[in-house]
């Protein structure tokens, strides 16, 4: 799991603050419809959400036996 912070107070959207985080357009755009980004607990999937932080996690794995 890896947390991304800000430390300016300044308002940004999700999409953006993914951009500075050195994560490609295309890859946050995935990210976000895998429902892989949560704000605050709460899943965030529209890029122009705004948000103080963010935390990319992914769904488990699993086994197929």
């Amino acid at each position: 799991m890896a947390e991304h912070d800000t430390d300016t107070a300044e308002a940004a959207t999700v999409l953006q603050r993914m951009l500075a985080a050195k994560i490609s357009e295309e890859r946050a755009r995935d990210y976000l419809r895998g429902q892989w980004v949560r704000s605050n607990e709460e899943i965030v999937t529209a890029p122009d959400t705004v948000v103080t932080k963010f935390v990319i996690k992914p769904p488990p794995i699993t086994e197929n036996t």
